[in-house]
């Protein structure tokens, strides 16, 4: 929860989403495989979880980032990072 994380309080966040799962948590609940082939790496965790939840809608037609609006907009309102997209500042690099 947004309240674990601000206690935390880490500096540095690494998603790895070479790979990932839609629909599910688990291949044996129907998750479907999904391959959006990024790193994101962040010393802000809230645009982190933003630019995922960008790349699960992007990779997966069952997910809209408005699903993940509450939580991300809550962890927003106690001060855990980038209040919106729009504060969010993508730097890609090919390796």
């Amino acid at each position: 929860t947004a309240e674990i994380a601000a206690a935390v309080n880490c500096d540095l966040t690494i998603i790895d989403a070479r790979y990932g799962i839609g629909k599910s948590h688990h291949f044996k609940s129907g998750g479907i495989a999904i391959k959006p082939d990024r790193i994101i790496i962040s010393g802000d965790m809230l645009a982190a979880d933003r630019i995922a939840a960008d790349l699960l809608a992007e990779y997966y037609d069952g997910f809209q980032v408005e699903m993940a609006a509450p939580h991300l907009d809550h962890a927003a309102n106690i001060g855990l990072g980038a209040a919106g997209r729009d504060d969010v500042i993508i730097k890609e690099a090919a390796v």
